[in-house]
């Protein structure tokens, strides 16, 4: 885990170069609790702004982003992106803490970000059969290029007419190495195939592991098991996962990206805080490795569906 001491948005602009698979920001909340937390609504917005605009450029094509907030804030954050084009609001969760002491917000919300705006599987089609033709090859030509029998319907590439569904990333990778064009235009072209991503919409289940008070006015860390539920079904395999948190806090954002197999910056304005991160970091990563490879991480995905996602896990304390 690399762990960078500072001001995130000043850190985000030096990491220029850098691509992350996925990003997590939980930061003010405009509660009012503290001085960072203090900030009228265009603080609030400029903050966010400021920070998911130089976030983008640092996204992999199929790259997320996940913002936790009240819904008033999370509202006027998902506005911004659609005004602006920044991101793409591709699911809107809900956290039902149960237990919370935070001035009895008993509701967070999160916002599933995509870097950019699904593509149409009629645009994909239209742009593979161009090329295609334009190359003058045959399906078999395709074929031979891709080291396999190319997928088709009625004479063309599966693809290429529209209907026949959206390709996996392997599939993506591979047309894009054959007809040279750029993962960066045409990622939103397979984002109907990330599993998991557009089953989540509620989380209700109380996360039994010990959480720290972070100050004197009730604010929390939140438990490890939510960030693993996140997580989790995101990302499309790829050889190497990386994962920016931009806001250390406790690490326990970290810590489950880690245990998922991402390799982690995380950035951390307080130095107690970054030793903090690393020091827990170091005991707890392994032992959420652990319960994952054994497959006994509660509520997903059998768990969660069979029982409305509200059943304790087998254990009572992960701290």
């Amino acid at each position: 885990m690399r762990i960078l001491n500072g001001d995130n948005l000043q850190i985000l602009k030096s990491l220029e170069g850098e691509r992350f698979d996925l990003a997590e920001l939980d930061g003010p909340y405009m509660a009012g609790l503290e001085g960072w937390d203090i900030l009228t609504e265009a603080e609030y917005i400029q903050h966010y702004a400021e920070r998911l605009t130089a976030l983008r450029p640092l996204l992999q094509p199929w790259g997320v982003v996940f913002v936790f907030g009240y819904p008033e804030g999370c509202a006027e954050i998902k506005s911004w992106a659609h005004r602006t084009e920044t991101l793409y609001l591709r699911r809107w969760l809900t956290w039902y803490k149960q237990i919370t002491a935070h001035k009895g917000r008993k509701v967070e919300n999160i916002l599933l970000f995509w870097r950019d705006t699904p593509t149409t599987t009629t645009a994909f089609g239209e742009f593979l059969r161009n090329e295609r033709l334009k190359r003058g090859w045959s399906l078999r030509d395709v074929g031979e290029r891709a080291g396999r029998q190319w997928w088709h319907r009625g004479g063309n590439l599966y693809f290429e007419n529209g209907n026949g569904g959206f390709p996996s990333l392997d599939d993506l990778f591979m047309l894009s190495k054959i007809f040279e064009f750029s993962m960066d235009k045409w990622a939103g072209a397979f984002y109907e195939n990330y599993e998991g991503i557009t089953d989540i919409d509620f989380f209700s289940k109380t996360y039994h592991e010990a959480t720290e008070d972070l100050n004197d006015n009730g604010l929390r860390s939140k438990p490890v098991g939510l960030y693993v539920d996140l997580f989790k079904p995101t990302i499309p395999p790829t050889e190497k996962r990386k994962a920016l948190v931009l806001y250390g806090g406790s690490g326990n954002a970290a810590i489950a990206a880690e245990a998922l197999g991402y390799e982690v910056t995380v950035i951390e304005q307080d130095p107690k805080r970054c030793k903090l991160i690393e020091k827990r970091s170091g005991r707890l990563v392994q032992t959420w490795r652990e319960r994952l490879s054994q497959g006994s991480l509660w509520g997903f995905p059998t768990q969660r569906a069979a029982d409305g996602g509200n059943a304790a896990p087998e254990f009572s304390n992960f701290e």
